[in-house]
C-alpha cells in the first residue's frame, strides 16, 4: 500500500524511529496520529507535525487509519492498532533493538 497526501498514518509509541516517520509522513502530507505514554514525546510530535498526538493510557485514537506503525510491539498496542486501521489498510509491526 502507499501512503500518499490526505492518507491518516498511526505511530504507536514515539521514540527516534517514529520521529524520523514523522518528518517524512509530513514531507508527503500525510495526517500522522501519535500515541505515546510520554508527555515530553508527545509535545515533540505536535511540535514536528502530529495532527494528534494522545496519551496511551488514557486517549483514543480519534479516526480511522489508513496505516500504523507499532514502536515496539508490545502489550496490547497491536490490538489498539488493529481497531483503528481500515479494511484494507497496513499494520506495520516494527520492533526496534538496541545493540550492545
Amino acid at each position: 500500500m502507499d501512503v500518499g497526501g490526505g492518507d491518516r498514518v498511526g505511530l504507536y509509541g514515539f521514540g527516534p524511529t517514529a520521529y524520523y516517520v514523522l518528518r517524512v509522513a509530513d514531507h508527503l502530507r500525510v495526517g500522522v496520529y501519535v500515541r505515546s505514554r510520554s508527555e515530553h514525546n508527545l509535545e515533540r510530535a505536535r511540535r514536528h507535525g502530529a495532527v494528534w498526538a494522545g496519551n496511551a493510557a488514557r486517549d483514543g485514537m480519534p479516526v480511522e487509519l489508513d496505516a500504523a506503525i507499532v514502536f515496539p510491539p508490545a502489550g496490547q498496542l497491536v490490538e489498539l492498532a488493529l481497531r483503528r486501521v481500515k479494511p484494507g489498510g497496513v499494520l506495520v509491526l516494527a520492533p526496534v533493538a538496541r545493540s550492545t
